[in-house]
């Protein structure tokens, strides 16, 4: 394979999506690669502060997911008894210009994947990267997991927790499970008795097992 002055995007989640529009806008050339196959709708919400939101701003994507979550400027803690126990500051419209959003991650997914198709911005699935082999500072090529070689002008890793471009730059660094477990479960309002008025979102504080504080 040729080198291309092209920028190579490992990973097509939020990262790789979002940095790919962002080089475009920027007239630099890119295309994205996912060892996955194409996207699903998987993945729970999200919350998106002034500082992303101001960014996919920039890009031209707020406006288009600004109605598929919900805004609000604080999230709640409550106890099992409704007690409220604190409140914490996601966003803020008069301070930092926008309130915080909530919002599933494949609906933005969709929304970055739908914003690169208009660009014509190449996104290729089932693209599992193996390992750089080697680099310059001209060029960089790497090797893919059927064993195809890969050139581009710059590589940049958005591959996540397990990174493997990550494990190449800093073999050191290892990924820790630091003893929390969240479980979470997505059921529609219409189905919740939510009385008028109800600060939402909100965290019911639960007794972990064990006897710390957990949140469910």
């Amino acid at each position: 394979m040729t080198v291309t002055d092209e920028v190579a995007i490992i990973g097509a989640g939020l990262c790789g999506l979002t940095l790919a529009l962002a080089l475009h806008q920027q007239s630099i050339p890119c295309i994205v690669y996912e060892g996955r196959s194409a996207s699903e709708d998987i993945g729970g919400a999200i919350i998106l502060s002034p500082n992303a939101l101001r960014i996919l701003d920039e890009l031209h994507i707020y406006p288009r997911i600004r109605h598929l979550g919900h805004e609000s400027e604080t999230v709640l803690f409550r106890t099992e008894d409704d007690q409220l126990v604190d409140s914490y500051e996601i966003g803020n419209e008069e301070k930092y210009g926008y309130k915080g959003l909530r919002i599933y991650r494949y609906a933005l997914i969709n929304e970055l994947l739908a914003a690169l198709a208009e660009r014509h911005i190449p996104v290729h699935y089932g693209k599992k990267f193996a390992r750089i082999r080697s680099e310059s500072e001209r060029d960089v090529s790497w090797e893919w997991a059927d064993g195809s070689i890969g050139r581009a002008s710059s590589l940049v890793g958005c591959d996540g927790i397990y990174s493997r471009v990550r494990a190449y730059l800093y073999p050191e660094l290892k990924p820790q499970f630091i003893g929390i477990v969240a479980v979470a479960a997505a059921v529609p309002t219409s189905r919740v008795n939510v009385p008028e008025g109800y600060g939402l979102p909100v965290t019911i504080m639960s007794q972990a097992h064990g006897g710390g504080g957990g949140a469910n």
